[in-house]
């Protein structure tokens, strides 16, 4: 079973947003990815998505 859902890191620990369908005591792999906070752009963002959209035009320079 694979899932993928969203928690936040409070006190030291993981707290799911959702409910889980796990047993007591389960052990799980997890896979840790930061999301853009809402409301609060990347600061650099726009010049990231800029330089993937146009490498190709600069390539070698």
């Amino acid at each position: 079973m694979a899932i993928q859902l969203e928690a936040v890191f409070e006190g030291g620990v993981l707290r799911p947003l959702q409910q889980l369908n796990l047993a007591e005591k389960q052990h799980v792999l997890l896979t840790i990815s930061d999301l853009p906070v809402p409301g609060v752009a990347s600061s650099r963002q726009q010049e990231v998505e800029w330089l993937k959209a146009h490498s190709e035009e600069y390539l070698g320079e």
